[in-house]
């Protein structure tokens, strides 16, 4: 027999309302009933079954997938997750190089070639161990995204912060002469 977990819905008129408790307390929000019991046209629609761990599940348990066509992906979404972070443990290059293309539209090689370009370093403060995580970030111009280099994490935050403005920038470098030079 096959069976699912249903969420009552809120209206008291509805045909699959909650039945009235005798006892005090809030009532059941879900509970594990037979498909064959109910209509199943209208249950199996918002039911879907994940073929990784082979339970049948609420449509609101399964990731949004724009390629299908019902619109989520077939496995659930902490199969979905563990998945995921297997492909992204055991491909790591393939996993930076997809993030850099949908991101910044570089490859991973394109990466390395600029990287190589800065000698393997931040191209403010020349520093060659990049701090924070994943390595080297990638600076571009917010107008014309357009890539400018590779920065270390504090440069880059540092740039953030002064919001890209040449201006903020240089005053920056003045009040710290002025405080050098007092």
């Amino acid at each position: 027999m096959l069976w699912a977990k249903l969420v009552w819905p809120r209206k008291r008129n509805s045909c699959l309302a909650a039945p009235r408790r005798l006892s005090k307390g809030p009532p059941p929000i879900s509970v594990y009933v037979s498909l064959m019991t109910f209509n199943t046209s209208t249950v199996e629609a918002r039911l879907k079954r994940c073929p990784k761990c082979e339970l049948t599940l609420s449509i609101d348990k399964f990731p949004k997938n724009s390629q299908t066509k019902d619109g989520f992906h077939c496995y659930c979404k902490p199969c979905k997750k563990n998945y995921s972070l297997t492909w992204y443990h055991a491909n790591p290059d393939k996993a930076k190089n997809s993030r850099l293309k949908g991101t910044f539209g570089i490859t991973l090689e394109d990466y390395d070639n600029l990287l190589k370009a800065q000698n393997g370093c931040c191209a403010i403060c020349q520093t060659d161990t990049p701090t924070g995580i994943g390595g080297f970030h990638v600076d571009h111009c917010h107008k014309t995204n357009e890539i400018r280099g590779l920065l270390c994490s504090k440069c880059n935050h540092a740039l953030g912060l002064f919001n890209d403005n040449q201006t903020n920038l240089l005053k920056a470098i003045e009040y710290l002469d002025r405080a050098e030079n007092k």
